[in-house]
């Protein structure tokens, strides 16, 4: 009896959870664009948009505006490479002009 109280709790649970889930569709729509599938999303994508979205915090609400927009991922992802290799390149320049 015990453990048919238990499933039919976490079932309880998890029916509250799909109808937050299905409440809030158009939020998740707005926000994880593509990679929102309502109850069926994969969390992976969206815990890194959420990540990122984080590490944006000190720069204002533009590029959370910009991936509003479903900009070009490939084309961001390429930016950002070049971004990462301009910035060592710029940490060796920097580090040599304080030694």
């Amino acid at each position: 009896m015990a453990d048919t109280l238990a499933q039919l709790d976490a079932l309880d649970r998890g029916q509250a959870a799909k109808r937050l889930i299905e409440s809030d569709d158009d939020f998740g729509r707005k926000v994880f664009a593509s990679d929102w599938r309502s109850d069926r999303s994969a969390s992976a994508p969206l815990s890194a948009l959420i990540e990122w979205m984080r590490s944006l915090k000190g720069l204002g609400d533009e590029p959370r505006r910009g991936a509003a927009n479903n900009p070009d991922r490939e084309m961001i992802a390429s930016c950002m490479e070049r971004t990462a290799k301009r910035l060592v390149e710029a940490a060796a320049v920097v580090k040599a002009l304080w030694n």
